[in-house]
């Protein structure tokens, strides 16, 4: 029965989406041409925009709108906390895999393969993995 509500929450959590952060409206972007991941705009860009994809077995991957010259990146987290992109596609990086769980509160939660969750700074300075955080889901 896990099995079946993670492939319901992943398949919820996908879709054309943008992913805000719940401390302070900012927006997770793909930043060109650096192509980090940091939260700071407070309205979204063509850049902070996402793909979020129900992958196998329940689990999502985070794909990045991308740019005029170059294809979207994959979200990816290391066991460090590091998080970045990469072009590296998710059946060759694991790294790139998440569970999306949502809160009761309606918000979302991205935990990664090494079961570190995607977390922002109160401050909206950067993306993380630490302490699970919450975010809103929105169509763009």
């Amino acid at each position: 029965a896990a099995v079946e509500t993670a492939r319901t929450l992943s398949y919820h959590s996908a879709g054309c989406r943008t992913i805000t952060s719940i401390y302070d409206g900012s927006y997770l972007p793909a930043n060109e041409p650096a192509w980090t991941a940091d939260f700071m705009a407070k309205s979204p860009r063509e850049w902070e925009h996402w793909y979020i994809e129900d992958w196998k077995g329940g689990k999502v991957v985070l794909k990045g709108r991308g740019g005029p010259k170059k294809p979207g990146q994959f979200l990816r987290a290391y066991s460090n906390g590091h998080v970045d992109l990469t072009g590296k596609h998710p059946k060759d990086e694991r790294l790139a895999i998440w569970m999306s769980y949502k809160n009761s509160n309606e918000t979302w939660s991205f935990q990664s393969a090494d079961g570190l969750w995607l977390s922002a700074h109160q401050d909206g300075s950067d993306a993380r993995c630490g302490t699970a955080a919450q975010f809103t889901l929105e169509n763009w």
